[in-house]
């Protein structure tokens, strides 16, 4: 016997492009029907989402590092530190409306849209 309801939907899963209509993840017909693809796709999208804006951040702290006067780009330590900062408090302050935006427009939606813009 599952722990699945019996009203889980007249919606499976199974297709590519598909979203899961109710989140059972204790029934095991649930996973059956599709939604074990649908939360596979949708974990690796996020992963690789993640993997991005990380590394774009990452890579920026860095590279102020290396503008220095014999790349034509002198900053001053204050300056490089502004550089760093910034985009660091800029991501700490719109946290907020980036959660906001998931629950808004869909956790797909708003990974690609913000990917895309990063």
């Amino acid at each position: 016997m599952t722990n699945e309801p019996s009203n889980f939907g007249h919606r499976t899963p199974s297709r590519a492009g598909q979203r899961i209509e109710r989140w059972d993840p204790e029934g095991e017909r649930f996973w059956e029907r599709g939604a074990r693809y649908v939360a596979r796709r949708n974990l690796i999208v996020s992963v690789l989402c993640g993997h991005v804006g990380f590394s774009v951040w990452s890579l920026w702290s860095v590279l102020v590092l290396f503008m220095s006067p014999r790349t034509g780009l002198g900053f001053t330590p204050g300056e490089k530190f502004l550089l760093v900062a910034t985009p660091m408090l800029a991501g700490a302050v719109l946290r907020l409306p980036y959660g906001y935006a998931v629950a808004r427009f869909g956790s797909r939606n708003w990974a690609v849209f913000s990917s895309a813009v990063l």
